[in-house]
């Protein structure tokens, strides 16, 4: 089985610790591997998925959604197919 992300934002340092603590807890109990060179730890913005997560909320990709916005409007039959 794999799995890619694990994400979360605690409100403080000490829940950071206790709640990672139980995240390696459970995957070693799935008998999951890990990369140590894949963390990040202790950051308060992460790109995941065309989203940007922060302890604010989850909000569209400002590069994604600019993308979109700029995509040129189709003028004819063949285009729109």
């Amino acid at each position: 089985m794999y799995l890619d992300d694990i994400i979360y934002f605690p409100a403080t340092v000490e829940e950071h610790a206790k709640k990672l603590r139980n995240v390696f807890e459970r995957l070693d109990q799935a008998n999951f591997k890990i990369k140590p060179e894949k963390f990040v730890f202790a950051t308060d913005m992460v790109e995941n998925l065309g989203h940007i997560c922060t302890p604010q909320g989850i909000r569209p990709d400002p590069k994604k959604v600019r993308v979109i916005e700029e995509f040129p409007v189709p003028n004819t039959v063949k285009e729109i197919r």
